[in-house]
C-alpha cells in the first residue's frame, strides 16, 4: 500500500459534484441540452477513471498547484 495525499481526490470529487449540481440546475431552468451534456461529461470522465485509471480531476488539481506555485514564486 502506498500512502497518497487525499487532497487531489477531494478536489476531483468536488469538481464532479459541482458539475452534477450545475447539470441539475441547468435542467431545472429549462436548459435540458446543456444539463444533459454536462451530466454526460461527468459520466464519461467517471468511465475513463474506472476503465483507464485516469483521474481528470486529479490532473486538474496538479495543474492548478503547478500554476499556483509558478505565480507565487515570482
Amino acid at each position: 500500500m502506498v500512502e497518497e495525499d487525499p487532497r487531489a481526490h477531494h478536489f476531483a470529487q468536488g469538481v464532479g459534484g459541482a458539475c452534477l449540481l450545475a447539470s441539475a440546475m441547468l435542467t431545472l431552468w429549462g436548459l435540458t441540452a446543456a444539463g444533459s451534456v454536462l451530466g454526460l461529461l461527468v459520466i464519461a470522465l467517471a468511465t475513463l477513471n474506472l476503465s483507464r485509471k485516469i483521474c481528470m480531476g486529479c490532473l486538474m488539481y496538479f495543474q492548478y498547484r503547478r500554476m499556483r506555485f509558478a505565480l507565487l514564486r515570482r
